[in-house]
C-alpha cells in the first residue's frame, strides 16, 4: 500500500463546484433555470476525501464562499472560476485559479473585467491558473482572434473536462499538436 509520503504527486481536483455555483453562465442552464450543482461544499469535500485526494478545494464561480466554509480544514485551499472578459467586445472566458487569498479573490474580481489586466495580476502574484474548457463558448461566439490571443497568454490549458464533449478535448489536442513556434510570433506581431 502506498502512503501519501511515499507519493510522487497530490492528488486534488483543480475544477469542482458546489451549491455555491448557482447562476450558471452556459445558455442552456440558464434556459432551464437551474444551478450548475447541487452540492454542499461540505459534501464535496467529503465526497473528494472520500476518493483520495490529498488536497481538496472548490472553484465555483466568481465566489469562494464555497471553499470558505470548507477552510477550516487544514487540507483545503481557496480557489474559483473566474469568468474573465475581453474589452474589446465582453467575450467571456473562464480562468481557473488557485491557492488564492481572500485579498487576492477580492482584486481579481476588480480585475476580471479585462483579461490583459487580469493576467498580469495573476501572473505578477504567482497565482496558479489555467484556461478552464478553452474552446467551450461562455457568452458569445469564440472566434479565431479570441483563440489566438488565448493560447498567446495561457500557458496552461484544460485539456479534460467531465461536463465537456469529448470532441472539444480531440479537438483542442489537434490545435495545440500543430502549433509552430512560427504560429505564435505571427500572432504576437
Amino acid at each position: 500500500m502506498t502512503t501519501p509520503s511515499d507519493k510522487k504527486w497530490i492528488d486534488v481536483d483543480l475544477h469542482v463546484h458546489s451549491i455555491v455555483s448557482n447562476r450558471p453562465k452556459e445558455f442552456m442552464l440558464r434556459k432551464v433555470q437551474t444551478g450548475e450543482c447541487y452540492t454542499q461544499p461540505q459534501v464535496v469535500y467529503d465526497t473528494c476525501k472520500a476518493r483520495g485526494m490529498d488536497l481538496v478545494t472548490l472553484t465555483d464561480h466568481d465566489t469562494i464562499e464555497g471553499a470558505l466554509q470548507i477552510a477550516h480544514h487544514d487540507d483545503v485551499f481557496l480557489s474559483e472560476e473566474v469568468t474573465v472578459a475581453f474589452p474589446e467586445d465582453q467575450l467571456h472566458v473562464h480562468v481557473v485559479t488557485w491557492d488564492i487569498t481572500e485579498e487576492q479573490h477580492a482584486e481579481i474580481q476588480r480585475v476580471r473585467k479585462n483579461i490583459y489586466e487580469f493576467t498580469d495580476y495573476v501572473r505578477a502574484e504567482g497565482i496558479p491558473h489555467f484556461l478552464a474548457h478553452p474552446l467551450s463558448e461562455v457568452r458569445g461566439p469564440l472566434t479565431t482572434w479570441h483563440l489566438q490571443r488565448l493560447l498567446l497568454m495561457f500557458k496552461h490549458l484544460e485539456g479534460k473536462n467531465g461536463t465537456r464533449d469529448i470532441i472539444h478535448g480531440r479537438a483542442l489536442q489537434r490545435l495545440i499538436g500543430g502549433l509552430t513556434h512560427e504560429h505564435l510570433v505571427r500572432w504576437a506581431n
